[in-house]
């Protein structure tokens, strides 16, 4: 097994030799084809065996050495087996003519233009990054090919702490882009488990045989028959989990619903694992409305926002109360299907303005109107001779703009009956331009006089009083595919099958600006926020945009929603609903709020919970008290002079804060008054970092810049001794353990104290092992276990008793740790990193859950965090940008997140699946039955 291989054009042969010794002085082995291949050996069998050995394709960008069909083939077989990909250009390309594997990838420059060294360290800093998860990735995949190659024999599955490390490898699987298992590592694994089960059942079958010999054997029978039923409870926990995890991109209900399934099996890392990722896949996605089959075609929001009404490939119209996450009834309509071989989808459907009415027309010509309160037709259905590509109310609700592969004309809403002559097409005295053909997209006017209609890649504006067309808008250089007026009337707004979308002046019928250049491809749908300020559209490429028109700017980032057959956005502009090709509707929150999750305050250092749970206190630009249960805010402490630490004294709503002024002042939470005078004993103007209250309320301790630790009599409000002075540099945190009976302390001199609160010395000598200052501490509920953080990502754990070393988390930071708690029932540790870092991980196998519940990057920091006493909400505080946070944190709170999100339960073919012939059951007991159940 080699580091890295290299992929490369013999004509770069000179550079890959410069690269590969600079390799090898760092310690770092390459494969290079010139010296791996023996002379043999097939040349691409050896090749493709190298790179499955290998931890890390490196491939050398060049021009010669993407035109090269050999390289081609590498790239292919290390994306097929979701090898770790490096990008470094050696020459300058075409970013257009690099493969997508590549490009998608951050690009290590090392031209001759640039700095060769500085170039290698970063190429040595990105082999490094996750490396223990890498080394298992590739020693899995070795196995498994040879597994594979052997015929799936069961002599060649994982066995015993090489199955569970393997198992806990699986669960860290799937969260992000960099780590992905492969289709035959995940079944190895599944495999490797059920031959352990298989191997079980023998083993619990050969003692229950002997069961009659004695009563001791029956004792030994029964005890390994539990122990075998638990882990089959943990085996099945881990199939399902595993299974969830391939589901996470393309079914995420379905991901989410065996994550559910994988926790009630067996609560282990790997299920919560699968149903914290499963939450936290697409962030700002709120939910699926689920009764479709096949894409859902056309989708509109009613008026007030209240209704979704959708149409589908299956030729039904269905209606939504979306915020119930339910459909009203019965579908409104299903159109049947005219002619064989084609489905007679919904094309277009449109809602009346005054929200009465629903106007849809479809594939095969139908075209209807409801009233919607009634349920029932306005008039009579109408046929014509070919596909309805466009329906839409006039401003007054009393007419429609109907346009189908015959004409495009004007129709009453009341009776569906054309009103005079046809605008376009058959009949009508206009024809733009020879075999124009019908339009795929029209708009009238706000004040209704004005209908705006598209000829291939024409605009054209045409006026409803003289039944004249206006004049045409010219500037598209492929055919328009939306339109839409400002609120005022005064813009229209235009999007092509290229994805170019243009602003005009209705008035002077001028464009505005030049032509605006998304990705969307084929612009599905365009809508002005009700102010008329904000332009959304997207596209085929699933990406929604929200562009500030009048100042020229994009708003934030695209909404990347995914592969969609069409979208609508609400009056208000707050949700997207996406009809997806799978049959299902996805709403999406333009501003979503943070994973798992609601914020409810702002600029956040340091936060504090009540003993019962019932107040939060925050300190940032101001000390608030907020309901923690009500998650409102109660008030403001008249006090500020840079608090830096907070605590709750014991079971009291007694409230100790840390001051930059040296000082430890005490206040009633409640009432928001101060508690006598300051307690002085920190060097005067020394920042009091950290503060803790021992369980029992009786003693407070705090750490200061002034490099002391001081103990307090939290009742008399007096000091307890001399300053301690055991830390070299400033004390940042400080942490009873919970019987009260051992405080912890870590400082800038990288070192980890234990002291006996009662006689106030030391237990002990330092605890050595972080490399920087120790920032963060925290112990587990029993108080067996301490955490501890430093300033340079570092998590460590202690044996308390023994005082030696647990071992390190994995890094999940590149900087500080600001933040670490256990869960009270000990099973999850948060930590938080000052970069924007949030991670959840198990507390007994050490693995990561999901991914970070924040949007890690330069402008991100995580401040401080803190368990509720029942465990169900982490509050978490960010400095910049600034937010208080209270996010579910437990995992009743994850199943009923999922619940609400997933919003079905298993179908019946996907129980038996998954399942087998074990009775049905929800989920989800208050969500009705999957397909094909009958609802009991």
């Amino acid at each position: 097994m080699a580091d890295v291989f290299i992929s490369y054009s013999r004509k770069d042969k000179e550079f890959v030799q410069q690269l590969d010794e600079a390799l090898k002085r760092r310690g770092r082995e390459a494969w290079v084809d010139w010296e791996g291949i023996r002379p043999t050996e097939e040349f691409m069998r050896a090749i493709y065996g190298a790179i499955e050995a290998a931890d890390t394709f490196v491939f050398v960008l060049t021009p010669d050495s993407i035109a090269s069909v050999v390289c081609g083939r590498e790239i292919a077989h290390a994306a097929a087996h979701n090898k770790r990909m490096v990008p470094v250009v050696a020459r300058d390309v075409n970013a257009a003519d690099v493969p997508e594997a590549l490009a998608k990838l951050n690009w290590i420059f090392c031209r001759e233009t640039d700095d060769f060294a500085k170039a290698i360290e970063t190429l040595i800093t990105a082999l490094d990054i996750d490396l223990a998860w890498v080394h298992a990735h590739t020693r899995l995949l070795t196995r498994a090919i040879e597994w594979e190659a052997k015929g799936k024999n069961n002599s060649f599955v994982l066995r015993g702490d090489d199955l569970r490390d393997a198992e806990q490898w699986l669960a860290q699987a799937g969260t992000d882009k960099e780590r992905q298992p492969t289709a035959l590592q995940t079944g190895y694994i599944i495999a490797s488990r059920k031959a352990a089960a298989n191997r079980q059942r023998i083993t619990l079958g050969a003692v229950s045989a002997g069961l009659v010999v004695s009563l001791i054997l029956a004792v030994l029978a029964w005890s390994q028959r539990n122990e075998a039923q638990s882990q089959a409870r943990i085996a099945g926990a881990g199939r399902l989990a595993g299974f969830g995890l391939s589901y996470l991109r393309d079914q995420l209900p379905l991901a989410l619903l065996l994550g559910v399934e994988a926790c009630r099996a067996a609560d282990t890392a790997e299920a919560r694992n699968t149903l914290l990722s499963a939450l936290q896949m697409e962030p700002g996605l709120s939910t699926f409305l689920h009764g479709h089959r096949g894409p859902v075609t056309s989708i509109a929001f009613s008026p007030d926002g209240s209704t979704l009404v959708s149409g589908g490939f299956d030729g039904s119209v269905r209606l939504w109360d979306w915020k119930q996450r339910r459909q009203v009834a019965a579908p409104l309509h299903v159109f049947e299907q005219r002619h064989s071989g084609s489905s007679n989808e919904v094309r277009c459907l449109s809602f009346s303005p005054d929200g009465a009415s629903v106007a849809a027309g479809t594939q095969d010509g139908d075209f209807c109107i409801w009233d919607v309160s009634a349920r029932r037709l306005r008039g009579e259905a109408v046929r014509f001779g070919g596909t309805v590509t466009s329906v839409v109310f006039s401003p007054d609700s009393k007419s429609l703009a109907v346009s189908n592969v015959v004409d495009l004309s004007l129709r009453n809403a009341a009776t569906g009956e054309r009103i005079g002559e046809p605008i376009l097409g058959l009949g009508a005295a206009w024809q733009p331009q020879f075999g124009a053909g019908e339009p795929a997209c029209v708009a009238f006017s706000r004040d209704g006089k004005l209908l705006a209609l598209d000829v291939r890649e024409e605009l054209w504006l045409w006026e409803i009083a003289t039944r004249q067309p206006l004049g045409k808008l010219t500037g598209h250089t492929e055919w328009i595919t939306q339109l839409a007026f400002s609120p005022d009337g005064k813009v229209i707004a235009s999007g092509d099958r290229t994805g170019v979308v243009r602003l005009w002046d209705v008035v002077r019928r001028q464009p505005i600006g030049e032509p605006i250049v998304g990705r969307s491809g084929w612009v599905l749908h365009l809508a002005f926020s009700a102010d008329g300020k904000i332009l959304s559209w997207g596209g085929l490429d699933g990406a929604i945009h929200r562009y500030d028109w009048e100042h020229a700017t994009f708003i934030g980032q695209p909404i990347f929603v995914g592969e969609m057959a069409s979208f609508t956005v609400s009056p208000d502009s707050r949700q997207i609903a996406v009809g997806a090709k799978d049959g299902t509707i996805r709403l999406w929150e333009v501003e979503p709020a943070p994973l798992l999750g609601e914020q409810i305050g702002g600029r956040t250092s340091h936060l504090a919970f009540s003993k019962d749970g019932t107040l939060l206190a925050v300190s940032g630009e101001h000390v608030e008290i907020f309901d923690a249960r009500a998650r409102k805010k109660l008030g403001t402490l008249e006090y500020w002079d840079g608090v830096q630490s907070l605590a709750f004294v014991g079971a009291s709503k007694v409230l100790a804060m840390g001051c930059q002024d040296g000082t430890v002042r005490l206040w009633n939470a409640v009432t928001r008054q101060p508690i006598g005078a300051p307690l002085v004993g920190h060097l005067a103007g020394s920042y009091i970092w950290s503060i803790a209250s021992s369980p029992d309320g009786k003693l407070l301790a705090s750490g200061g810049s002034d490099g002391t630790l001081r103990f307090w009599d939290a009742q008399a409000r007096s000091p307890l001794g001399e300053s301690l002075e055991g830390h070299k540099g400033g004390v940042y945190c400080v942490a009873f353990s919970s019987d009260g009976t051992v405080l912890a302390s870590g400082g800038d001199d990288k070192n980890v104290r234990l002291w006996d609160p009662r006689t106030r010395r030391p237990q002990g000598s330092p605890l050595p092992g972080h490399l920087a200052a120790v920032w963060s501490a925290t112990f587990d509920p029993t108080g067996k276990v301490l955490c501890t953080g430093d300033d340079a990502g570092g998590v460590l754990l202690w044996d308390v008793a023994s005082h030696r070393p647990r071992g390190e988390l994995p890094r999940s930071f590149v900087n500080r740790v600001s933040g670490l708690s256990f869960s009270p029932d000990g099973k999850t540790l948060v930590m938080a990193g000052f970069g924007g870092t949030l991670r959840f991980v198990d507390a007994e196998s050490r693995q990561p859950l999901g991914v970070s519940a924040f949007t890690e990057g330069e402008y991100f920091t995580v401040n401080a965090i803190a368990f509720s006493p029942d465990g169900k909400t982490l509050a978490v505080g960010l400095n910049n940008p600034p937010g208080l946070f209270l996010l579910d944190a437990s995992l009743d709170t994850w199943q009923r997140r999922a619940a609400r999100r997933a919003n079905r339960n298993l179908s019946l073919a996907e129980w038996k699946r998954f399942f087998g012939t074990l009775p049905y059951r929800r989920t989800f007991a208050e969500l009705p039955p999957g397909e094909g159940v009958s609802d009991d």
